[in-house]
C-alpha cells in the first residue's frame, strides 16, 4: 500500500522554551519535531541515489503549515534514511526527518494555537499538528534532543573531590543540599551548572560501589525556570524517578510509572509499578527513610521544595534542584514485587536499588510538580515542558576490534498497545534509526516471550519489503543503516523485556561515536493503562501517529586496553544483580544473554571472565581470592567432617563434628552472602570435599585405623563425590566455555 505519513514527537512548543534557547544564540532549533514517512515506493522511482543518503537531501515532501507564522521555518535533516541502503530499487519505507527553526516568538500571540501541517510528495498526502503555546509556570527546556534535555544533568564524583565549591567527604545527601544551596546563591566558586556536560558518554551513572577501591557517587541536578512580573510560584517541587532500564514508554501515568500520594497536603512521590513490578524509583536529596519500618509517604524532600521569585522586568529566574542517586549501594530498600504497594514492607524482602536495575545504563525523568498547573495523562518529556529525561545508555565499543568486542548490547523494556487497534490502524512500532553509522554492521532484537515468527508475519503484511530475519523463536535479525522499523505485537500481560544487540561494521575508528536512537511509534488512543482496566489513553496531543518515547544508544569507540578495567567491573555488578533475579521472572532470560555477552566481552578485551566474581562494589579481583579462600576452606571442613565420622569414636566423636558443622555453617553463611556463588562452585564443594574424605578414609582403613562406621562413611564419601560429579556433568561444570552460566 503506498502511502505519505506523519510521525510527530514534538507536539506541543512553548514560548518560554524557544525564549530560553534564543538567548544562547538564534536561530533556535529543535531537531526531529516530525517524521515523513513514504511506504511503498522505491528510492529509486523518486530519483534518490546512494549518493543521496547523506548530507542536503535534494528530494523530500514538500511541507506547508497553517495559520502562518511569523519568525517559524521548517527545515528537513540531511537523508533521507531507508530501510534497505543496498537495494534502492525495492519498494520499502523512506523516512525524513524535519527540524523546526525559530527566529523569535512572535508567533506564540494565544495561550495554545494549533498549527496545521500538511506534507505531499509524487501522488501522496499527509496531514497533522502542532501546538503553540504560552506557559505561565514553572517550565523546562529540552534543547534539541528531548532525550537529552539541556534542564537535567548528571554527574560522578569521589570521595575526596571537589566540586560547586564542595566537598564530598561521607554523606551523600549533606554534599548535595550544599551543592544545591551554593548554585541557587551563586556561591559555587566560578563553576556553574552548564560545567556539567550534557553528552551522553562523558556523565554516565556509575553502578559499581567503587572504582579504584574509592567510593563513587551519582548525582542529578535539575535546572527550574520562571518568568513572572508580579507573582511568585509557591511550592514548586521536583521529582527525580529512575527507570530500572531503557524504555521506550515513558509518557506520564500517575497509575504506573509515576506514582504519587497526599501526605497531609504534601505530594509525594512512590514507586512506580507495572504489573505488580518495580518501575521506576524515586531518589531525593534528603535521606531515605527505613522502608522496613515506615511507609513510602513518610519520605521527606524538603531540599526540592522552592518558592521561585517574581521578577520586575520579567526576567527569567532559575532554581536548581538535585538529588543523591544512591544506586549503587549495599542497603536493602524495595521489594522486587512490593506488598503492600507503598510500604514498610517485609525485612526479608528488600533488595538494594542496584539489583532492582537491569541494565548497565538507565533513564531518568525529572518531573516539576506544581499544583495550580498539571501535566496532562499520556504527556511525554518531548512535548511537555514539565517532564526532564536524560538518557543514559553508553556502550562502548572496541577498536581494533573483533566480532565480540563490537557487539554493542542494550536491554531495554517496551509497554505495547494493550488490544489491537481499530481496523486500518498501524501497530505500535519500534523505530530505530542508526544515524551516522556507516553500512555493513548488523543487530539483533531479543523478545522475551514473543514469538519472533509473528513479528515477520505481522511486517509481511504491512511493510512492502524489509531486512528482518529470523535468528530463533525470540530473536530477530537484521542490516544497520538508515531507519529500521519494527512491528510490536500486542499484548494483554507485562510489558516486554527485550535486548538489542549491535555489531558495528569494521570500518569504525577509534575516537568516533554512534548515536543510535531507539523510539517507540503509537496511534493518538491506546486502550488500557496496564494494570487491567479498559480506560482508553489519548496519546500525542491529537496529532495523529506519534513517539511514545525515545532512549538512545551512545556507542564511542575506544581501545581494548582502556576498557578492560570497565568491563570487567561492570560484568561483576551484573552478576550480583542475575544472582538476585527470582527464578522465572520475565527478565531471567534477557539478562541470562546480557550477562553472558559482557563476559565474552571481557574475554575478548584479554581478560578471564571465569575469575570475574560476582560483587556489588566492583572489586572482583579481591573478591576472587576471598571467595577461592571460602570455597577451599568449606571443601576441607567437608573433608575434615566425612573423616572424623569415619575415624572418631564416642566423645571425641561429638565434639570435633559440632565444631566442624558449626565452622563449616559459618563459612557457607560468609560465602553465600558476599559471593553468591554458581551452582557448579556449590557441586564443587560435596565433589571435591567427598573425594578428599574418600581419599583420607581410604588411607585410614589400608594403614588399620577401622572404626565401626569406616565402611559405611567410605561408600557414603564415593557416592556424594559421584552424585556431585553427575551433577557437575549435566550442568555442563566441565566444559571449556569461560562463558557457561550453570545457575
Amino acid at each position: 500500500m503506498q502511502k505519505l505519513f506523519f510521525i510527530v514527537d514534538r507536539s506541543v512548543i512553548a514560548k518560554d522554551e524557544i525564549d530560553a534557547m534564543l538567548r544562547n544564540g538564534s536561530p533556535a532549533e529543535l531537531d526531529a519535531v516530525f517524521f515523513l514517512v513514504l511506504d511503498g515506493y522505491s528510492p529509486m522511482e523518486l530519483g534518490i541515489t546512494g549518493s543521496m543518503l547523506e548530507g542536503p537531501p535534494s528530494v523530500f515532501p514538500s511541507v506547508s503549515f497553517s495559520p502562518g507564522m511569523p519568525q517559524i521555518a521548517l527545515d528537513v535533516m540531511p537523508g533521507p534514511a531507508v530501510e534497505d541502503p543496498a537495494r534502492l530499487d525495492r519498494k520499502q519505507r523512506i523516512t525524513w526527518k524535519y527540524r523546526m527553526l525559530f527566529t523569535g516568538t512572535n508567533g506564540f500571540i494565544t495561550q495554545r494555537q494549533e498549527l496545521q501541517l500538511s506534507a505531499n510528495i509524487s501522488r501522496e498526502s499527509a496531514t497533522a499538528k502542532l501546538c503553540l503555546v504560552v506557559q505561565p509556570h514553572p517550565y523546562k527546556i529540552d534543547g534539541q534532543e528531548a532525550w537529552l534535555s539541556t534542564d537535567l544533568r548528571v554527574f560522578q564524583i569521589k570521595a575526596g573531590q571537589f566540586r560547586f565549591n564542595k566537598v564530598m567527604r561521607s554523606d551523600p545527601n549533606d554534599f548535595i543540599v550544599d551543592v544545591l544551596t551554593n548554585l541557587n546563591n551563586g556561591t559555587t566558586g566560578g563553576e556553574t551548572y552548564d560545567n556539567i556536560s550534557t553528552a551522553s558518554q562523558s556523565s554516565p551513572i556509575e553502578l559499581s560501589q567503587t572504582v579504584d577501591g574509592e567510593p563513587v557517587y551519582n548525582f542529578a541536578i535539575a535546572r527550574v525556570r520562571y518568568k513572572s512580573s508580579s507573582v511568585s510560584a509557591q511550592n514548586v517541587k521536583v521529582f527525580f524517578r529512575l527507570f530500572t532500564t531503557a524504555s521506550t514508554a515513558v509518557e506520564y501515568n500517575q497509575a504506573t510509572t509515576y506514582r504519587r500520594t497526599l501526605q497531609g497536603g504534601v505530594v509525594k512521590p512512590l514507586l512506580g509499578i507495572i504489573d505488580g513490578e518495580v518501575a521506576t524509583i524515586p531518589f531525593f536529596a534528603a535521606s531515605r527513610i527505613d522502608s522496613s519500618s515506615s511507609p513510602l509517604a513518610a519520605q521527606n524532600d524538603q531540599p526540592n521544595t522552592k518558592l521561585i521569585p517574581s521578577n520586575l522586568s520579567g526576567n527569567e529566574i532559575v532554581r536548581y534542584f538535585g538529588c543523591w542517586l544512591d544506586i549503587n549501594q549495599p542497603q536493602p530498600q524495595f521489594p522486587l514485587n512490593p506488598v503492600p504497594a507503598d510500604g514498610p514492607f517485609p525485612a526479608s524482602s528488600r533488595k538494594s536499588i542496584q539489583e532492582l536495575i537491569r541494565s548497565q545504563s538507565q533513564c531518568l525523568v525529572a518531573e516539576i510538580v506544581f499544583e495550580p498547573v498539571t501535566i496532562p495523562h499520556g504527556a511525554t518529556p518531548s512535548c511537555s515542558d514539565k517532564l526532564a529525561q536524560r538518557n543514559l545508555v553508553v556502550a562502548e565499543s572496541a577498536n581494533p576490534g573483533d566480532s565480540v568486542s563490537d557487539n554493542i548490547t542494550c536491554t531495554f523494556e517496551i509497554r505495547p498497545t494493550r488490544t489491537p487497534p481499530i481496523k486500518g490502524e498501524l501497530p505500535d512500532e519500534l523505530m530505530i534509526d542508526w544515524g551516522n553509522m556507516p553500512q555493513g554492521g548488523s543487530a539483533t532484537l531479543f523478545f522475551s516471550g514473543v514469538d519472533s515468527g509473528e513479528i515477520l508475519d505481522m511486517a509481511g503484511k504491512l511493510y512492502q519489503s524489509h531486512t528482518l530475519n529470523r535468528l530463533d523463536e525470540h530473536t530477530l535479525q537484521f542490516g544497520s543503516g538508515g531507519v529500521t522499523y519494527i512491528p510490536v505485537p500486542y499484548s494483554e500481560g507485562a510489558n516486554y523485556a527485550a535486548m538489542i544487540s549491535v555489531m558495528l561494521p569494521g570500518t569504525v575508528k577509534k575516537g568516533q561515536v554512534y548515536p543510535v536512537v531507539v523510539r517507540q511509534v503509537a496511534n493518538p488512543v491506546r486502550k488500557g493503562d496496564g494494570q487491567g482496566n479498559g480506560e482508553e489513553q489519548n496519546l500525542c496531543n491529537g496529532s495523529g501517529r506519534c513517539i511514545l518515547g525515545t532512549f538512545q544508544i551512545t556507542i564511542p569507540i575506544s581501545g581494548k586496553e582502556e576498557m578492560l578495567a570497565r568491563e570487567e567491573r561492570l560484568l561483576s555488578n551484573l552478576r550480583w544483580i542475575e544472582k538476585s533475579l527470582p527464578s522465572g521472572n520475565r527478565w531471567d532470560p534477557v539478562f541470562s544473554r546480557y550477562v553472558q555477552q559482557k563476559a565474552s566481552r571481557v574475554d575478548a578485551f584479554g581478560g578471564d571472565s571465569r575469575k570475574v566474581l560476582a560483587t556489588p562494589t566492583g572489586q572482583w579481583n579481591k573478591g576472587y581470592t576471598r571467595c577461592r579462600l571460602l570455597g577451599l576452606s568449606a571443601i576441607l571442613l567437608i573433608a575434615a567432617l566425612l573423616y572424623v565420622a569415619g575415624s572418631l569414636v564416642g566423645t571425641m566423636l561429638a565434639v570435633a563434628a559440632i565444631a566442624l558443622l558449626l565452622a563449616l555453617a559459618g563459612v557457607l553463611r560468609f560465602w553465600f552472602r558476599n559471593c553468591k556463588p554458581p551452582l557448579c562452585e556449590l557441586l564443587l564443594l560435596p565433589l571435591a570435599g567427598g573425594g578428599i574424605g574418600t581419599l583420607t578414609n581410604a588411607v585410614s582403613m589400608v594403614t588399620g585405623v577401622i572404626s565401626p562406621r569406616l565402611v559405611a562413611v567410605l561408600v557414603l564419601c564415593i557416592l556424594v563425590s559421584c552424585g556431585a560429579g553427575v551433577g557437575c556433568w549435566m550442568k555442563g561444570c566441565f566444559s571449556l566455555n569461560k562463558n557457561r552460566r550453570a545457575d
